[in-house]
């Protein structure tokens, strides 16, 4: 596993990707509108469903491996007021 050591090294691997297309999203979009649930009822789900469909420039995006990464951050929640509440 190799990390990354430096914003440059993204920024570079980013701009080696390929450049998203906007007529296989707007396909995926139509597509999405016209399946049996209410609009919008997956949520950001639906988002990047649209974006793989131009990223991939496939009309059904589709995830063979695929692998989720979860951030947690503190910033200071712990010791508000809304938090200490919901303990008791």
């Amino acid at each position: 596993m190799s990390f990354f050591t430096s914003k440059s090294q993204i920024a570079a691997l980013i701009g080696q990707c390929p450049a998203v297309d906007g007529a296989m999203q707007n396909h995926t979009a139509a597509r999405q509108a016209m399946l049996t649930k209410p609009p919008s009822a997956l949520g950001r789900l639906e988002d990047i469903a649209i974006w793989m469909a131009g990223w991939q420039r496939q009309k059904t995006p589709s995830i063979t491996h695929g692998q989720c990464l979860v951030f947690n951050g503190n910033q200071g929640l712990s010791r508000s007021r809304y938090l200490r509440c919901r303990r008791r």
